[in-house]
Order: structure tokens, then C-alpha cells, then sequence
């Protein structure tokens, strides 16, 4: 899905108002961050899942995740 929004402009608007656009708001109400950095935490959350995914085609294990989680609270903790 995420390949076809690259050249499909409607699709990419569906995208990001239906699927981000909420996350993205609660993000940003918990973090206290701008709308910018949240854009790029989900960038590097969703986009080292996926990878993941692509790359095993499994999904990260517990321990994998819970080191992504902390390293991404670390980071907006300071």
C-alpha cells in the first residue's frame, strides 16, 4: 500500500489523514513535540517495523521491540 501512495496522490491523502492523522495528534499531545519531530519518530518506528517484516518476513521478537521502545523513550526523555 505503502508503494502504491508513491504515485498515487489520493491515496497518500487516505493515508495520512485516516490512518496518521490520529495517531499523530496523540502523539503529539503526550510527547509535547512538534508535529515535525512526531512525523519522524513515526518515520522511524513504522519504517524499522516494516523493515523488519520485509527483510524476514517475521515480525521483530519482544525483546527487539522493547530495545526500540527504549531507545525512542530515552530519546524524548531528555
Amino acid at each position: 500500500m505503502f508503494v502504491d501512495a508513491i504515485g498515487d496522490p489520493a491515496l497518500r491523502e487516505i493515508l495520512a489523514t485516516r490512518l496518521q492523522a490520529p495517531y499523530l495528534r496523540a502523539l503529539q499531545d503526550v510527547l509535547g513535540e512538534p508535529e515535525d519531530r512526531v512525523l519522524l519518530l513515526i518515520d522511524i518506528v513504522v519504517g524499522t517495523l516494516l523493515h523488519r517484516m520485509g527483510m524476514t518476513g517475521a515480525p521483530m521478537v519482544d525483546a527487539d521491540v522493547a530495545e526500540l521502545i527504549e531507545m525512542v523513550v530515552h530519546h524524548f526523555a531528555d
